[in-house]
Parts: C-alpha cells; structure tokens; sequence
C-alpha cells in the first residue's frame, strides 16, 4: 500500500545496525481525493484560509522521513495512510514493528499541532506520566525547538488523567511496548500568526532540522553508552 510517503507500508527503511529506530506517527489524517478526512475536526477557519491539523502533521513527517532516510537512519510509521486510522490500528503497527525488531531501541515520535481559545500559542511537548526514559530522550529534542521561533513548554501527561484522556493514548500504547514516546505539538494552529508559519516551506524546513537534530542526538548516546539515561 502506498500512501502520503512512497514507501511500502511494513517496511523499515534504512539503518544497517541494530540501534535506535524511530517510529514516526503523522497525528490524525489527510486528504483524500481533495477532501480532509478528519473534517471539521482538527482544523481551523480563518476566513482566507483554512489550517488542516492532520495535512500540515503529515508534511513535517514526510520532509523528516526523508532526512533520516538520507542519512541511513532506522525508521518507520504507524501510518502511511491518509485516512485518519484509528490510535488501536497504530498500536497494532508498533507491536508489530516493536515485535520484528527485537535488538532495538525504539522512539515513537508523535507529530501534532495544538488547538486552543484566544491567544493560546507556542510549542511543547508531552511525555508518559511517570519520569522515565521518553523524559530523557526529550531533553536532547527540547533545546532545538527554540529554533521554531515559537515559546516552548514541557509537559508529562498528569497520573490521575493518563489512562482516560484520548490525547494520551498513543503515549499509553508505545509505553506498552517498551518504546521512547514523545508527542511533538508543533504549534498552535488556531492562532494566526503561528498558523501561518506552520504552513510556511521555510518553517517547515526549520522545524524538520530541529527534530532531526535532537534524534541524532539521541542515537548517538544510545549507541556510545546503551542507554539513553545519564551515565
């Protein structure tokens, strides 16, 4: 099946050494045949034009996709679909991914943009609820975003919500699994001004750099000392 990146569903791409492999997770879903899939959630209307959370989360994906593929990094999706497949399905596809590449570490990256009332804005992250090894692999990802431009806040998902709040569920399924999982909110679509850096090429570029940086960094002390906790 092909689908929003020219790659066959269930295969990983690149990486010759057993390491670290990212697993990338595109939030919601795209455009089908001219039509957003997720419509009228996760998108916002400014009169002269209209922000498409699931399109805009796709776009970063397959621009970072691309970088770690040049450079031989281990890599894989939840979905490459542009139907907006359940948060169930994509816990299928990493137990399955989890489950074929034993000798792995693995972080799944979640990539979002935020919704919010009046002047809500800026970027931030979201880790599982109890400090742990996502925490970690977030503190290499976290001093690249000042390079969005945007404000930046750290965010573990509160114990007494964890395991109700829908937001949380991919971060609940990975941790399952035994991965590293970090949900990215790259902004907040519903403000203007951050919209429409959102849906800028250059942006884009910046924020993909970001990302990848922080996941070198984090591949780079997986594989010099084994795990990604301080030593």
């Amino acid at each position: 099946m092909k689908g929003f990146v020219d790659y066959d569903a269930w295969t990983v791409q690149g990486g010759e050494k057993p390491g670290v492999m990212i697993i990338l997770d595109s939030g919601h879903g795209g455009r089908v045949s001219g039509m957003y899939t997720t419509a009228p959630a996760k998108m916002f209307d400014f009169g002269d034009f209209v922000f498409e959370e699931g399109v805009q989360n796709r776009i970063l994906v397959k621009q970072l996709a691309a970088k770690l593929k040049a450079n031989n990094i281990a890599h894989a999706f939840t979905t490459i679909s542009n139907y907006d497949e359940s948060l169930d399905e994509r816990g299928v596809k990493i137990g399955h991914i989890v489950s074929s590449y034993p000798k792995y570490h693995f972080l799944v990256l979640s990539v979002h943009a935020n919704a919010g009332e009046g002047s809500a804005h800026g970027a931030e992250y979201w880790t599982t609820k109890d400090l742990n090894d996502s925490d970690y692999a977030a503190n290499f990802i976290f001093p690249y975003l000042y390079d969005l431009g945007f404000s930046i806040r750290i965010n573990r998902a509160k114990p007494n919500e964890y395991d109700k709040e829908e937001s949380w569920k991919i971060l609940r399924l990975a941790e399952k699994k035994g991965c590293m999982a970090i949900l990215m909110e790259m902004g907040f679509f519903t403000n203007r001004e951050e919209a429409l850096k959102m849906l800028d090429g250059e942006w884009q570029g910046t924020a993909v750099n970001a990302l990848y940086k922080g996941i070198v960094d984090i591949i780079n002390k997986i594989r010099t000392d084994g795990t990604i906790r301080p030593t």
